[in-house]
């Protein structure tokens, strides 16, 4: 689910001048001894381990840096609205709330709608910390390059 909100940004500071590991990457993917799945795992860790300086995955949620939702056009109530663009924690639970399924439905329709609705009755940084079970460390670098849910 925080893939794809994750690969976006990963993919463009790959194809940025600031990316110190883009070579690195580049010769992995030349050589051809890993799978593309392997590939990918790797590029996330390095992202997250480089670049987003090895914060917790619910900190960096937290913070709003995965946030691509324009809050301005999105139809909300103006109490929502105001909510939401001063908590970028909030604002990234819609966000994820709004991902679809492999159905096309979305995730949690009943979070978005208590977002949309009632935006101050949920405390975000708390649902996101407890998403990832209150790990303050970066558990999930552990898992990408060991093969945790790959397989």
């Amino acid at each position: 689910m925080f893939h794809r909100l994750i690969a976006p940004q990963r993919d463009h500071w790959f194809a940025s001048a600031e990316c110190p590991v883009r070579g690195l990457v580049d010769y992995i993917a030349q050589r051809g001894m890993l799978r593309d799945a392997q590939v990918e795992a790797i590029r996330t860790y390095l992202f997250l381990k480089v670049a987003c300086e090895n914060a917790p995955l619910w900190q960096l949620l937290a913070s709003g840096r995965f946030n691509t939702l324009d809050l301005n056009t999105t139809p909300l109530t103006a109490e929502a609205r105001s909510h939401l663009l001063a908590d970028k924690a909030a604002a990234a639970l819609l966000e994820c709330s709004r991902l679809k399924d492999r159905n096309g439905q979305p995730l949690a329709p009943e979070l978005e709608q208590s977002l949309t609705t009632r935006p101050s009755a949920i405390d975000s940084r708390d649902a996101l910390r407890r998403i990832f079970y209150g790990v303050d460390y970066t558990d999930y670098l552990f898992s990408l390059p060991m093969g945790a849910g790959k397989t």
